[in-house]
C-alpha cells in the first residue's frame, strides 16, 4: 500500500525527467544519502521520486532555475536571483 505522497510523487515522476542529471539532482540525492549513512533518515519511497519531488518543489518556489536546474559540468549560480542572495546573505 502506497502513501497519499508516493502516489503523488509516481505520477509526477515524468515530470521529474527534467531534473536527472542535474547539479540539483546530484546534490540532493548525495544530501539524502548521507542521511541515510548517517541514520537521521530513512527512506520509505523510491529515491528518485524523494529526490525528483525535492528538485521539482526547489523548481516550483524559484530557489533554482526551473530549466537551469544546470546539467552536470555547466556552471550554476544557485544564489541566482537577488532575493534569494539577500537571504543567504
Amino acid at each position: 500500500m502506497s502513501t497519499k505522497l508516493e502516489r503523488t510523487m509516481q505520477a509526477s515522476d515524468r515530470s521529474y525527467s527534467e531534473f536527472e542529471g542535474s547539479s540539483t539532482w546530484q546534490v540532493v540525492s548525495e544530501a539524502l544519502a548521507a542521511l541515510e549513512k548517517n541514520k537521521d533518515l530513512q527512506l520509505q519511497t523510491e529515491r528518485r521520486l524523494v529526490v525528483g519531488y525535492i528538485c521539482k518543489q526547489l523548481a516550483a518556489n524559484q530557489l533554482v532555475a526551473k530549466s537551469g536546474v544546470a546539467q552536470q559540468g555547466a556552471p550554476a549560480d544557485p544564489l541566482a536571483s537577488a532575493s534569494l542572495r539577500q537571504a543567504v546573505g
